[in-house]
């Protein structure tokens, strides 16, 4: 994922509670937060989360937003990066991965601490089809339109795993594709089709959720994309930009787009699939 072994970024999550005792007495009985754009940090954010529920925030929240979110969900430690540090109130712990998965730094008000993530113990990660706690909260997600944080929903274990196998099998995901993600992953959906399906299919992850459109196509015709994921309003931006050029989309390897609801968009599916020869499918079948 963006370059990284999974199995890497894994590691990282687990060595960090490692290392940290300030970290695991933080989060203890409570749940973890993680204020990031989609990228390879948050797969170690949720690996450092393991045992207790994940609060994915938008980063189009609002200060208060995030603050009101953090108190109500009883959130011990937030997962992060230097930039949205100051959107986080003091009060709270805070893990930050700009240099994960090599390091990360742990504070908390004047004190801090930096951790090396770089693990020395052969580590086994296994994932199991059927597991104790596999009903146990995995992340609290919110809809794609909320503007607030009254809109989460919690997701188990095994919801999120059913769900991205058949998100994997619908969209014929194999370890041959590479997936380029513009979803946030703090949505159910950007959570299941933009990390959690391609990674089950053994897919290599891109994550550009801040690209604009320009950047996206850029990246279509000069790598090696075979999947495009993200939200209707990219793919409304996409179909404009390319029916004022003169010269059509080359992708040399883009074979398939998925995105929300494609019905509920009128004719967008069709004038992509014209300008582009590519199939634009709704991800969860809607």
């Amino acid at each position: 994922m963006d370059g990284f072994d999974v199995r890497q970024l894994v590691a990282a999550g687990v060595t960090l509670l490692q290392r940290t005792a300030p970290l695991v007495r933080a989060l203890q009985g409570r749940r973890a937060a993680v204020l990031l754009p989609a990228s390879a940090h948050v797969v170690t954010a949720l690996s450092a989360s393991a045992g207790r529920g994940a609060v994915l925030l938008p980063l189009w929240f609002q200060g208060a937003d995030i603050a009101s979110q953090l108190r109500d969900a009883d959130v011990g430690a937030v997962f992060t990066l230097r930039q949205y540090e100051p959107l986080v109130p003091a009060e709270f712990a805070r893990v930050l991965l700009d240099d994960a998965p090599a390091w990360a730094r742990w504070s908390l008000a004047d004190r801090f601490r930096d951790v090396d993530l770089t693990s020395h113990d052969a580590l086994a990660i296994e994932g199991e089809k059927d597991v104790a706690g596999a009903q146990e909260e995995a992340a609290l997600v919110f809809a794609p339109s909320s503007l607030s944080a009254v809109s989460a929903r919690s997701l188990s274990h095994r919801e999120l795993m059913h769900s991205a196998r058949h998100l994997a099998q619908g969209a014929q995901l194999t370890s041959h594709d590479a997936v380029l993600n513009t979803l946030p992953l703090t949505t159910g959906i950007g959570l299941q089709v933009g990390l959690l399906a391609p990674l089950l299919a053994g897919a290599a992850v891109s994550c550009a959720e801040l690209a604009s459109a320009d950047e996206v196509l850029r990246q279509l015709e000069e790598g090696e994309t075979s999947v495009l994921v993200g939200p209707l309003s990219l793919f409304t931006e996409l179909v404009a930009l390319l029916e004022r050029r003169i010269t059509p989309l080359r992708p040399p390897a883009l074979r398939l787009a998925l995105s929300g609801p494609v019905r509920r968009a009128g004719d967008l599916a069709e004038r992509w699939h014209r300008l582009t020869g590519v199939a634009l499918r709704s991800a969860t079948g809607a």
